[in-house]
């Protein structure tokens, strides 16, 4: 699926000012799923069903598996 990407003035300017120099910038536009839509989350640590802030907290302080 493409991303929509969004111009270089969102990151570059600040109310019409630029607080930026001109670089290349790229700024894709990614989608905000409610939590309540979520059904598990998948990461190389592990996996975690109908996610929770605790339950997300502690698989994350997990250490990683070799």
């Amino acid at each position: 699926m493409p991303l929509e990407e969004r111009s270089a003035k969102e990151l570059l300017e600040l109310n019409g000012q630029q607080v930026a120099k001109e670089v290349d910038v790229y700024n894709p536009v990614f989608d905000v799923t409610p939590a309540d839509l979520i059904d598990a989350i998948v990461t190389e640590k592990g996996i975690v069903e109908r996610p929770t802030a605790d339950k997300l907290a502690r698989l994350m302080s997990r250490t990683r598996l070799h």
